[in-house]
C-alpha cells in the first residue's frame, strides 16, 4: 500500500497542556517516524509531503510560534537539540502548497486497495476524521498501515509483504505461503488477531507465567484463542530461518488455535505455528500458519 503523508500546520498545534519537554519529546518521535518511513525498507511505499500554507504562524507551544522556533533569541534552549533533527526530517518531505485545509481534506478522502492518505499530527484533531490522523509516532504510523490491511486484505503474498511493516517482532516463515492460502479468505481476522498476539503481548505474558503448563494455554483465551505446546519433536517442527546471512533452526510446535473461522462455522481449524521466546528475545519466529498439521 502507497500511504500520502501530509504534514501541515494542523500536524503540530499546541493543545493547550504540554510542556515544552513534552513538545521536544514529540518531535523527536516525528523524526524517528519520517527517519522510519524513508528507510530503504519502507521509502516507495510512503510519500511525505509539506504543505507550508499557514505552517509558520501554527502555535506549537504555549509562548512560540512555528517561525519563532527557528529564531534563536526567541527559542528556548530545551528546543536546540531536535531543532536539527526537525529541519532534516522536513527537508525529506516533498514540498506542495495547497491554499487552506478544506482543499487538503480533499486529498485525504482518496482511498482505494493500494493507496491511502492521512496528516501526521502531534495531538488528535477534533474535526479531522480518525482514520485520516496519524498520531506522530511509528507505531501511529503501523496502526493506520495495520487499519487499511484489515480493509484491503488482497492476497496472501501482499499480506506476507505488509506484515514484516506492521508486525515488526514477527520473522514469519515465506515458505508457509503455500499453506495459508487454503484458510487466508475464511479466517484473515483470526490470523490478524493470532499476528498481533505473538507480536504485541507474549514476551509480556511469557515474562510473568508462573501457572504451569494449563495457565500457559489459557493465556490467550481473552484473545479468543488457546495455546497448545504438545512438545512433539518432529522434524516438521524444526524450520530454518536466514537472518542477517545466519541461519538460524527453530523449533515450532507451539501453537495458537482457533476451531472456528470469521463467519462462525464450526470445525473450520486454523493453526500458528511459533518458536516460544525467551523474556529478552526480540523476535518471534512464525513457522506455519495453516489448516492443522
Amino acid at each position: 500500500m502507497i500511504a500520502s503523508l501530509y504534514i501541515c500546520d494542523k500536524s503540530f498545534v499546541y493543545n493547550g497542556t504540554d510542556s515544552d519537554a513534552a513538545i521536544v519529546r514529540k518531535m523527536n518521535d516525528f523524526c524517528d517516524l519520517i527517519e522510519h518511513t524513508q528507510c530503504e525498507q519502507f521509502k516507495k511505499d510512503n510519500k511525505l509531503y509539506l504543505n507550508n500554507n499557514q505552517f509558520w504562524t501554527t502555535k506549537i507551544s504555549k509562548q512560540l510560534i512555528m517561525s519563532e522556533l527557528f529564531d534563536i533569541s526567541k527559542r528556548p534552549a530545551v528546543f536546540r537539540d531536535v531543532l536539527n533533527r526537525l529541519q532534516q526530517g522536513l527537508q525529506i518531505c516533498n514540498p506542495i502548497r495547497i491554499c487552506n485545509n478544506e482543499s487538503l481534506l480533499e486529498f485525504l478522502e482518496f482511498e482505494d486497495g493500494g493507496s491511502a492518505c492521512a496528516i501526521i499530527v502531534f495531538n488528535k484533531q477534533n474535526d479531522l476524521p480518525n482514520n485520516k490522523q496519524i498520531f506522530s509516532t511509528i507505531e501511529g504510523w503501523r496502526e493506520f498501515r495495520r487499519a487499511h490491511l484489515l480493509k484491503y486484505p488482497h492476497d496472501v503474498p501482499y499480506f506476507l509483504n505488509e506484515a514484516k511493516c506492521v508486525f515488526p517482532d514477527l520473522v514469519i516463515n515465506p515458505k508457509t505461503a503455500n499453506f495459508m492460502t487454503e484458510i487466508y479468505e475464511s479466517h484473515f481476522q483470526k490470523i490478524v488477531t493470532c499476528l498481533s498476539y505473538l507480536n504485541n503481548q507474549i514476551r509480556d505474558e511469557l515474562k510473568n507465567f508462573k501457572g504451569g503448563r494449563q495457565a500457559f494455554i489459557d493465556a490467550p483465551k481473552p484473545y479468543g484463542m488457546k495455546c497448545s505446546n504438545e512438545g512433539t519433536s518432529l522434524p516438521k517442527f524444526y524450520i530454518p530461518f536466514v537472518c542477517n546471512g545466519e541461519t538460524k533452526i527453530a523449533y515450532c510446535e507451539p501453537h495458537l488455535k482457533y476451531n472456528c473461522d470469521d463467519f462462525g462455522h464450526k470445525q473450520r481449524v486454523m493453526r500458528v505455528y511459533f518458536e516460544l521466546p525467551n523474556c529478552d528475545d526480540k523476535k518471534v519466529y512464525v513457522g506455519y500458519i495453516r489448516k492443522h498439521i
